[in-house]
């Protein structure tokens, strides 16, 4: 799995947009767009704030079967 499949797989579990969680990272709104396509890939210091954004360790990142925090 890449790391645009993460991503999509993960947001998709929390129920947000790309145009949302990249506005809530800071970026402009298609800076995930471009990540999940496969144009782009973050720096390392993205990639920790997005594991941070997802409320999962870096290690865990990758896994299938991880699940994303419920919202409350």
């Amino acid at each position: 799995m890449n790391i645009g499949e993460s991503i999509k797989r993960l947001r998709m579990k929390k129920g947000i947009s790309e145009q949302k969680m990249s506005f809530e990272l800071g970026h402009s709104g298609n800076y995930i767009q471009l990540i999940s396509s496969g144009k782009m890939i973050p720096s390392l210091k993205e990639f920790f704030n997005i594991c941070d954004f997802f409320e999962i360790s870096p290690s865990l990142f990758f896994e299938d079967e991880i699940e994303a925090p419920e919202l409350v």
